[in-house]
This record gives structure tokens, C-alpha cells and sequence, in this order.
């Protein structure tokens, strides 16, 4: 197999030492800054006489000023901090105090919208508070008062967070169906602003604007820039950096050789960046590029402080095609680099010292959602007849039938040919390219550059684009909600009692644990966006509400809900769904050599409005994703979810229901569990974590790349904060809580604080006086109550409150939790529910309605979970319902057993 032209035999930079980055590595492949990589480009006329030349209208080269072309928009070096300029003085070796004011007023400028002026004044005011009273002070403290930096500038030097050496650069064209790459010493050499991309044609695109300085030179600001951290000096910065347990866990040695080996995960997302009155045209999209290490346990992969920011793409839209390719190829380089071996600074956690090694690392998995999955692997999309799955050759009409989800019954795509393919592509002049396409359903891209790097066979998908924001929402929103599955069963039914009334009654009355800041949405609010968190909470309670909203008396009718009339929407929904079903059968019929004369006309193909089919339905996709999504999983449990989903993929085909790819997809999940263990290992949840951050950092309403710079420096801000501060005081605690709150990463709890016993307590037979003083304690509850709800290791759950409190014993304080929970009572004579045979499995409980048992405490060791409440109201009694939310143990997650993606 040919694979030259991948560019993995391209010469790696040099080897990285101490240095963040070799000068003579920065920019590995860029010899001629005019010419583009292909056949069409053309170079500048180098005869100065050229009369189309706008520069040189007179027909004469022209002197101009010199260009000034700065990294970004830091007006000039700092100035010296003292006599010692600062020298042997980093941020966590000043004062306590000194610290402290130096953060919280950096989150001011980071989180609050706080101007460089503002930081000025407010460093200037605690400057002058401290030295009103240097008379009261150590001479220590009063030298380093003294030294104080008193501009942003000097500020951000002062706390280690200046890392324009480290960051990179790059401006691109602005032309949305262009955005070549350039560095800022090629835009210093280009006679013109115009892009020098020529396919077929000269880009229109401007790369930037100059500005003549007050000195006599010339500014230019690119039009468009996007910031990159190169992966190998980020990495070394990482690597350098103590680990919290002292183990230096970050890598893993490969025995025999003792080499460092590292795999690498890594995920790139949109986001709002601005919304449409801070950005002028509308709203900015940024793309957050992440690598995460592998090798770290699963419970510290996804930290703040162990993900490194690749780089920040540029809005106002997201890249497509050979921009988002100019973009990613500084990371795909080192990429390969660091396959070949790059030397790096290493952390040794037994001699304490760091040292230059030989690490080697290699990107093992693409965690997306689904549509950056067909923009990184070059697919051809989910909309196409044939090639719509990344995974298999099965043609998308067949989705009608039980072949598209018979998972044994699939031509699974082979990663060598699939790579012969991208290759084939590569090489085809450019008007046959999209033939190829067609046919192979993928084109190449920068990523097919890395070695054993197989696209599609390292994307698995991603659990809660396709199963929250995809399965769970189709069903609610366009098959039940837009379809009128919830609307009158008969005319004149009065409003209280309808389907859907019924479904918002269960809803409001369900209680969920108070870190659910997005509840559930009603009925009514299904037809608009509803958010992955909504959405996977739907689909817990998901049995129960649609028994309620289905139910009469004590189970749920046969028989059909009337389609309504045929000016209704939810008619029009139902026509609209039988049309697509029709179409899809007259392919089928076509794919098979027409053995039907004549497919029946689409009124034929109306969908089901049985609720018994349906509930029946929602209860195999219920169990299935239950199994599938769990934190420990056998293959047993991955074959039974998987036969559960297929089987709802086809009872709902025959339900005449015309099903969205994902239905398809989700059949692939086992295959992705079997090479990279539980679903949370591949999950982008923690990435949409980091993006929110990046949105919350100041950005001052700025655009066209300068908002990606400001963006990546805060986010290596925050985490260089939180990898140092490891054992705080109470006055660090307060500004990590600064910082967290300007994250919006710390979780909110209801504080308690009327509480305080006294008492006696006898040692050694003497009386002892003690108190008990809840020193800040916290309360855990739920919306809308007054108690938590946690489920103990005997899976009965349980009403309760965690204080935490502090005893203080002959002067000496001693903190510790107090834990009081009150059980539920188990009903005498178990309730009949149509869920009853799988209630072990989703996790669904009933209890006696408003009956607790007597209060005890229990250590807090002693929890597995949290659950929802509900309640329900049956012909024979009133039942509280508990549903289970993921469960975890406090067991030691430094166990072999942990699950890595490289398992």
C-alpha cells in the first residue's frame, strides 16, 4: 500500500528541550511563502514596470515605510518590575496576600468585563490601601508592596500567565470558501494584501489592513488569525507539572524499552462565541480544538488541568474543507512529530526533578459530534442514498427494512480500503474529485496524514449527540409529540384529562436532584430546541410519563388515537412522514429489481396511533440505551442493549414510521464499546464543559480572530491556576471559588446554617465539654424540597441531609460530615406496572406514598447514587416512583480494574 503521499514521512522538528519551542521549529514546511500547493498556483510578476500593479502606478517600485507585524496586540514589552526587575520572584512565592489580590483582580479582567484601565486602578488602589499602613507591616512584605506591577501587562508577566512566546499566530484569509494559512513572517514579505491561493482563479480575499504609526512604520493587522499552543510544548508544559498524587501518571513507560508512550484524544466543537449584539452581522461561531492524554485514569482524563487547548479556529462560520484543513495542519505536524519521538521535559516523581526525555505519542481517538465527524473523516454524509454511514456500505433506503439495523447482517467499511479510497481521491485531477466522492463516499484530509490513523475506525460516536440530541428527541418531539400521539383521545375529552395534560402533570410533579439546572420541558415545549440535558432527563423518566399520559385506570387501551383532521399539524406531520416512507419504499422497490408492479400510494403508509405498540416500544429503547450507557458494562449486558435496539429500529419500520440515520447508527455503539469501553470514555459532554468556559472568558465584543487569541490565553490561565494551587488556605479557597464561579464550574449548594448542638462527652472518665458548630455546612437538595435523595448500598433510597460540621475538642477543631437519611417503605403487595420485569435494570422504584422510616445516621461513605421522585396515583393506592440516575461507589478508582481508551 502506497501511503508516501500522507506526509507522515515528512522530517519531524527538532527535538524539544527545556525550550517551549526551537525557533528553527516553529514553522516546519513553509519555504515559499507565495506559491500554493498546487498545480495551478502562479507567483507575483517580478517586474516591477507591471502597469495592473495598483501598488506601482507609475510604473516604479515604490519605498514604503517599514512593516511592522507584531505576534498580537501587546503594546510593546513590559517595563521592568523594580530594581530586580522581578527576577526569582513567581507568583506562588510572593505573599499570601500580594497572591491573592493578584488573582482575584486578574478574574475581574478575565470573567467580569473588566477594562485594562480598571485593573490599573484597582491594582494602584491596593497598592496605596497597603502602604497606608507599611508601618504595621514585615519589611518583606513592604519590598514586595513596593514591586508591586500596577498595569494588565505586568500583572499577567507577574502571575506566569504570559504565553506569547508559547502561542502562535497564524492569519488566514478571510474569504469564507478560502482560509489559506499563513504565518506573520510571510505576511510581512507579501507586496500586496491580496491571497495568494490560485485554483482556477485569484482568491478575492484581503489578508490585511495597514495603519501608518505615529514612528513612521506600517502596522498590518491581519483580517482574520487564529491562535495555536504547539502540542509539543504544551505537552511539555503538562509533563513538567507535578502530578497530584506525586506518581507522575501522566505517561506510561513501555516495558521493555522504558520508553514514554502516550495515545491522545481529541475533539474539536462549535460554539456561540458572541451573540448577535456584541458581533456586528449576527452571531460568531468559534471552534475550541482539545487533546486530552489517554493514559491518565478515566476519573482524571477530562480535568480542566490535564486538557490542552490545540488551538481556537476563527468565526463568524465554522471552516469547511481546505480552511479547516490550512487550520488543523500546524497540529497535524506535530502530530507526527511526536509520533516519531520528540524529547521533552518530564516531571520525575522520585527524585523530584525534571529532565529531558524521549516521549512518543500517536492520536488514537476522534471524539465529535456528528457533523464535525463527517468534516475531520471527510465523509460524505448522512443525507446520501449510498455511503450514509461512516461504518457500513448499506444504502439508506434499506433503513425501511430490518436489514438496516440487523447488525450481523452488515458490510463493515475496511480501513485499508477506505484509506485507498481518501488516496485515490488525493490524486484525481480536480473536476473528477467529485465523482470519486460519489462513489467512495469520503475525501482525504489533514488527519488521514497520521500513521494508523483509520478515520471512520477511530471516531466512535458520541453517546449524547446521538442518543439525547438524537434517538431520545426524534421520538419525544417529531414521531410522538409532532405526530399527536399526545392529543384527545375522543372529542369533547375534557383538557385535564388529555394525554398530554396527564404528561405535564407527571413532569411538574417529578422532583430531580438540585444539580439539574435544565429540567425537563413540557409537552408544548417539545416542538422547539430542547438541550441534551433536558433530553437525557426525558429519557430517564421516560416510562413513567407516557404510562401516565397513555393510561386508563390501571394500563393502557388498545386502540388507536385519532389522527385528528386533516388541517391539523399533527395530521400534516402524519402525511408529511408517510411521503417520506413511500418514497423511501419506491427505492427498496427499485434496489430489488421492481418485483412490486405498483408500490402503494402513501396514504397506505399513514403511521401507527396504537399507544400500546408505542409504550412497548419506548420500553425496549428504555432498557437498551440503559444497558449500553452505563459506567461498567459486561458483553453480555452490550449484546442484550444491542438486540433491544434493533429490534426497536425495526418494530417502529413496521409501525410505518420513517426513521432519522441515528436509529441506524446506534446499532454501531457495540462495536465502539468493545475497542474503547464505556460511552463516558468517548463522550463530548466534558468538551461542551471546556467551550463554556472559553465563552465566559472577556472577549470585549471583539471579531475576525482577535476573540480566539483572548480566548485560548484565558483558558491557559484558568488551568495554570488550578494546577498549582493543590493545597490552598482558606484565602485561596476564596479565590478559587472566584475563579470557579467565572467558570461557572463549581456546583451550587443550598447552605444551612441555623443549626448548633452542644453537649457532653466522657474519655478517659472525665467530663469533656464539646460543640458542635456546623462550620459553613452544606445542605445537598433537590428543587423544590427541603431534603436530598441518595440511594444506599442496599439500593433502598432515602431522604436525607449531609452537614458539614466541625467538633471542637479541648480547643482542637475536628471536621467531619453528618449524614441523617429517613428510608422508604417498601408497598406490602408490589404494584402492577407494565415495567415491572425491567425494573432492575432502569432503575425503577415504588414506595408507599408520604411513609418514611424513622431517622438514622449512616457514614457517607455509605451512597451509590441519586434519583429522581415522582409519584403516581393507581385504582388501589398512591405510589412514590424513584428513578435511578447514574449510579457511582466510593470505591478506590485507583483500582486496576479502571477502565483507559487504550484498554
Amino acid at each position: 500500500m502506497n501511503l508516501s503521499v500522507s506526509g507522515a514521512t515528512r522530517p519531524a522538528p527538532l527535538p524539544l528541550g527545556n525550550n517551549p519551542l526551537p525557533s528553527d521549529a516553529k514553522e516546519p514546511h513553509h519555504d515559499n511563502p507565495y506559491i500554493e500547493d498546487n498545480n495551478n498556483a502562479d507567483t507575483y510578476p517580478d517586474n516591477p514596470d507591471n502597469p495592473d500593479n495598483p501598488d506601482n502606478p507609475k510604473g516604479v517600485l515604490v519605498e514604503e515605510p517599514p512593516i511592522r507585524v507584531p505576534p498580537d496586540d501587546a503594546e510593546g514589552p513590559p517595563g521592568p518590575l523594580g530594581d530586580d526587575a522581578g527576577a526569582g520572584m513567581p507568583l506562588f512565592d510572593a505573599h499570601p496576600t500580594l497572591r491573592n489580590i493578584y488573582l482575584r483582580t486578574w478574574a475581574q479582567y478575565a470573567f467580569n468585563h473588566a477594562t485594562q484601565d480598571s485593573v490599573q486602578a484597582i491594582l494602584e488602589s491596593h497598592k496605596l490601601a497597603l502602604m497606608a499602613n507599611v508601618q504595621y507591616l514585615p519589611q518583606l512584605l513592604v519590598e514586595e508592596i513596593q514591586q508591586m506591577p500596577l498595569t494588565l501587562r505586568l500583572l499577567e508577566r507577574r502571575l506566569g500567565m504570559d504565553h506569547s512566546e508559547l502561542m502562535r499566530i497564524y492569519p488566514v484569509c478571510p474569504e469564507p470558501t478560502c482560509g489559506k494559512q499563513y504565518t506573520t513572517e510571510q505576511l510581512y514579505q507579501l507586496p500586496k494584501p491580496c491571497c495568494t491561493r490560485n485554483v482556477g482563479e485569484w482568491c478575492p480575499g484581503v489578508l490585511y489592513t495597514e495603519r501608518l504609526l505615529a514612528n513612521g512604520t506600517i502596522k498590518r493587522s491581519p483580517s482574520k488569525l487564529f491562535p495555536y499552543i504547539p502540542l509539543p510544548a504544551a505537552l511539555g508544559c503538562l509533563l513538567s507539572c507535578p502530578t497530584r498524587d506525586g506518581d507522575g501518571g501522566r505517561m506510561q513507560r513501555d516495558s521493555p524499552n522504558n520508553l514514554l508512550t502516550a495515545t491522545f484524544t481529541l475533539n474539536a466543537d462549535g460554539y456561540q462565541a458572541n451573540g448577535g449584539n456584541y458581533t456586528a452581522g449576527g452571531s460568531y461561531t468559534s471552534n475550541g480544538v482539545y487533546i486530552v492524554i489517554n493514559n491518565l485514569p478515566y476519573f482524571e482524563r477530562n480535568l480542566f488541568e490535564n486538557t490542552i487547548l490545540a488551538m481556537v479556529l476563527p468565526g463568524p462560520t465554522e471552516p469547511k474543507d481546505y480552511a479547516f484543513d490550512q487550520m488543523m495542519e500546524p497540529l497535524i505536524d506535530n502530530l507526527i512529530s511526536l509520533s516519531n519521538g520528540i524529547d521533552l521535559p518530564v516531571h520525575d516523581a522520585e527524585t523530584g526533578e525534571i529532565q529531558d526525555q524521549r516521549v512518543y505519542a500517536n492520536l488514537l481517538v476522534l471524539v465529535v459530534d456528528w457533523i464535525a465527524r463527517i468534516k475531520c473523516t471527510g465523509h460524505v454524509g448522512a443525507t446520501a442514498e449510498e455511503n450514509h454511514c461512516p461504518y457500513c456500505k448499506l444504502r439508506a433506503c434499506l433503513l425501511l427494512t430490518g436489514q438496516g439495523y440487523d447488525h450481523e447482517g452488515y458490510d463493515l467499511c475496511d480501513p485499508h480500503k477506505h484509506l485507498q479510497d481518501k488516496h485515490q481521491w488525493l490524486r484525481a485531477e480536480w473536476h473528477k474529485r467529485n465523482d470519486i466522492r460519489n462513489e467512495t463516499g469520503t475525501t482525504f484530509t489533514k488527519l488521514d496524514r497520521l500513521s494508523g490513523f483509520y478515520a471512520f475506525d477511530n471516531a466512535p460516536t458520541d453517546v449524547m449527540h446521538l442518543v439525547d440530541l438524537g434517538l431520545t428527541e426524534a421520538i419525544e418531539s417529531k414521531y410522538i409529540y409532532k405526530q399527536g400521539m399526545l392529543q384527545k383521545c375522543f372529542h369533547r375529552q375534557p383538557a385535564i384529562e388529555t394525554p398530554e395534560a396527564c404528561y405535564n402533570a407527571f413532569i411538574t410533579r417529578t422532583i430531580f436532584p438540585h444539580y439539574c439546572s435544565q429540567l425537563p420541558t413540557h409537552a408544548q415545549g417539545l416542538k422547539g430546541r430542547v438541550k441534551a440535558n433536558q433530553q437525557r432527563l426525558l429519557r430517564l423518566i421516560m416510562i413513567g410519563s407516557y404510562f401516565e399520559a397513555w393510561r386508563v385506570g390501571n394500563s393502557i387501551p388498545d386502540g388507536d388515537i385519532p389522527c385528528g383532521s386533516k388541517r391539523s399539524k399533527h395530521y400534516k406531520a402524519q402525511k408529511a412522514n408517510a411521503k417520506a416512507f413511500c418514497r423511501r419504499r419506491n427505492h427498496v422497490n427499485n434496489l430489488d429489481g421492481g418485483k412490486l408492479d405498483k408500490v402503494p400510494p402513501w396514504h397506505e403508509f399513514m403511521p401507527l396511533q396504537n399507544p400500546c405498540n408505542w409504550f412497548a416500544n419506548l420500553l425496549r429503547f428504555c432498557v437498551g440505551t440503559t444497558l449500553l450507557t452505563q459506567h461498567r458494562i459486561t458483553q453480555e449486558e452490550v449484546e442484550q442493549g444491542c438486540q433491544l435496539l434493533e429490534q426497536v429500529g425495526t418494530v417502529f419500520t413496521d409501525m410505518n414510521i420513517h426513521l432519522t440515520p441515528s436509529f441506524h447508527t446506534v446499532t454501531h455503539l457495540p462495536d465502539h464499546l468493545y475497542k474503547y469501553g464505556s460511552v463516558y470514555n468517548t463522550s463530548t459532554a466534558q468538551f461542551e464543559r471546556a467551550n463554556q468556559m472559553l465563552i465566559n472568558v472577556n472577549k470585549n465584543g471583539h471579531g475576525g480572530g482577535e476573540i480566539e487569541a483572548t480566548m485560548a490565553k484565558g483558558f491557559m490561565c484558568c488551568i495554570n491556576e488550578l494546577q498549582l494551587i493543590e493545597r490552598p488556605t482558606n484565602n485561596n479557597t476564596a479565590t478559587t471559588k472566584l475563579l470557579l464561579q467565572g467558570m461557572r464550574d463549581a456546583p451550587e449548594h443550598k447552605v444551612c446554617t441555623m443549626f448548633a448542638f452542644t453537649g457532653m462527652a466522657r474519655r478517659h472518665q472525665k467530663a469533656l465539654e464539646f460543640s458542635f458548630i456546623p462550620a459553613n455546612p452544606l445542605l445537598l437538595t433537590p428543587t423544590s424540597v427541603s431534603t436530598a435523595s441518595g440511594t444506599a448500598r442496599q439500593t433502598i433510597p432515602k431522604d436525607l441531609g449531609i452537614y458539614k460540621s466541625t467538633v471542637a475538642v479541648l480547643g482542637k477543631e475536628h471536621k467531619f460530615l453528618a449524614v441523617m437519611v429517613q428510608r422508604f417503605v417498601a408497598p406490602a403487595e408490589p404494584p402492577a406496572f407494565p415495567w415491572n420485569h425491567w425494573d432492575h435494570i432502569l432503575g425503577i422504584g415504588a414506595w408507599e406514598y408520604q411513609e418514611l422510616q424513622p431517622v438514622e445516621a449512616v457514614p457517607a461513605t455509605a451512597f451509590t447514587g441519586l434519583f429522581a421522585l415522582s409519584n403516581i396515583e393507581m385504582s388501589y393506592g398512591r405510589f412514590w416512583l424513584t428513578f435511578a440516575m447514574i449510579t457511582t461507589r466510593p470505591d478506590n478508582l485507583m483500582d486496576g480494574d479502571n477502565m483507559r481508551v487504550d484498554d
